[in-house]
């Protein structure tokens, strides 16, 4: 009977130390995973540009990506790249400033695109009849993450766009002229 207890004793102080190193391991995984930087992008329109500065490729285009950490540690973005299937789409470099780049836990980054940069995604959109791009970041400290962006949206806004204004006539005074908006070139 002594024994019996002894070595259920034994027993049970085997499997309550087992069970306190598997906790400890699975939540210093789990802290690990929380140091991670976790990104999520949406690509959003800010406003309509003005149809005289359409075709220069430096002026903004109107749409913006909204970089949103939502991880429990900030990032500090030295480059952001749109892919589809191994191919560059586009490359954002936010600024030389990494302070200016940093996104707190639970904070969001807005970065406005140039006509070239919308360009590139609507050509991918329209032609490789993309819906989701992966964009990369390359995060200071030689880290890299990964994230889907849903460029769906942005094909049937420009659609749109494109086909509302194709044959918009211009008054009288302008030599009755229609306002040709071309589709983007590769």
């Amino acid at each position: 009977m002594i024994g019996a207890t002894i070595f259920s004793g034994i027993l049970v102080a085997a499997a309550t130390f087992f069970a306190v190193k598997y906790t400890e391991n699975r939540t210093a995984k789990r802290f690990e995973k929380e140091k991670e930087p976790r990104l999520n992008f949406i690509l959003e329109k800010e406003f309509d540009p003005e149809p005289e500065t359409l075709g220069i490729k430096t002026n903004p285009s109107g749409y913006k990506l909204i970089c949103q950490n939502i991880g429990q540690v900030p990032v500090f973005i030295e480059d952001i790249v749109l892919q589809f299937e191994e191919n560059t789409i586009c490359s954002i470099c936010p600024t030389d400033d990494q302070y200016v780049s940093a996104i707190k836990p639970f904070d969001s980054k807005q970065f406005p695109l140039n006509q070239q940069e919308f360009d590139n995604i609507c050509y991918h959109c329209i032609n490789q009849n993309a819906e989701k791009c992966i964009a990369t970041v390359s995060v200071a400290g030689n880290e890299s993450c990964k994230a889907e962006l849903d460029i769906g949206g942005i094909l049937i806004m420009y659609k749109i766009s494109c086909a509302a204004c194709e044959n918009i006539e211009v008054p009288e005074w302008s030599l009755n002229s229609k306002i040709n908006f071309s589709k983007p070139m590769p």
